[in-house]
């Protein structure tokens, strides 16, 4: 009975270690190997977005990234408020989705405007600064200090970087640009996978939450 009793218990202590490393309860689902395709309205900036319309007239947000380990600033250039259809392989997690770019057909259709970003509050965040494409789900883990290396070739080779904060059995994203809104693969390369806290200016572009931040607001914990 003793013996099977601390089987159960380290079996316990297992299960949760891997919940902790892979940031909760959803550790997010990777379409590899299958492709979507998706029409919608292209953003260069600070990242590779496409603006999919539903029905009820809002806009959901995908961000593009390149195979491997690149951004898809190249795939989208000189298109951004057009129309696109893309193809690419789905990668999602909590509230965030991403498409590995495939393919970019431009469409000709009237213009529609983009969500103009709306600044909230200034808030402190705690949490880990990660690369898009393996948190939500290309590298299980995706995050951590195992997963470091590989988190900054990824953001330096392009892919938009953002701060995962645990929220309760989840987890929650939030893109990081500078703060000028530009793109802040640079700024945050010396953090990346350490636990830290970022102070900045919350925006909201649509339905995706955008942290403002100077180096100077992040610290390692």
């Amino acid at each position: 009975m003793k013996t099977l009793w601390i089987a159960l218990v380290l079996a316990a202590v297992v299960a949760g270690f891997a919940l902790s490393r892979s940031g909760g309860a959803n550790p997010g689902v990777d379409g590899y190997g299958t492709t979507a395709a998706f029409e919608g309205i292209v953003q260069e900036r600070p990242y590779g977005m496409l603006h999919v319309p539903a029905p009820d007239g809002t806009l959901r947000a995908f961000l593009l990234v390149g195979p491997g380990k690149t951004g898809a600033a190249t795939a989208v250039a000189d298109q951004h408020g057009a129309w696109a259809r893309v193809q690419g392989t789905l990668i999602e997690r909590a509230d965030l989705a991403v498409l590995e770019v495939h393919a970019v057909e431009p469409l000709d259709r009237p213009p529609l405007g983009l969500p103009v970003p709306v600044e909230v509050e200034s808030v402190a965040l705690r949490g880990e600064i990660v690369d898009t494409k393996c948190a939500l789900g290309r590298m299980k883990p995706g995050s951590g200090v195992l997963h470091r290396e590989c988190a900054i070739r990824c953001i330096r080779g392009g892919i938009p970087p953002t701060l995962m904060v645990a929220a309760g059995a989840d987890v929650r994203f939030y893109l990081l640009a500078d703060p000028e809104g530009a793109a802040a693969n640079d700024l945050v390369l010396d953090f990346v996978g350490d636990p830290v806290e970022v102070r900045g200016l919350l925006h909201h572009q649509g339905p995706l939450p955008v942290l403002h931040v100077a180096r100077a607001g992040i610290r390692r914990l």
